[in-house]
């Protein structure tokens, strides 16, 4: 990311991260949490600050293009 000396700063508001990462902004912290494996694998977070941290980064990512958005199937996914 520093490689592409990006100039500007943000923020992305928990609604936003939630929509990327769950597909829903209003998803728990919990269903965020469960959804972040999608991208990147089973982890074991020890608080809700370290998986929000991820969350952050990763719906980031997909903000700016560097990773795809994983669509999840709402119906099969509660």
């Amino acid at each position: 990311m520093w490689e592409q000396k990006k100039q500007y700063v943000y923020e992305l508001t928990p609604t936003t991260i939630k929509k990327y990462i769950a597909g829903n902004g209003k998803a728990t912290k919990e269903k965020v949490a469960q959804s972040l494996s999608l991208y990147v694998g089973n982890q074991t977070y020890n608080t809700d600050d370290e998986s929000d941290a991820v969350a952050a980064g990763v719906a980031w990512l997909v903000q700016e293009g560097f990773v795809d958005q994983i669509v999840q199937d709402q119906k099969t996914k509660k």
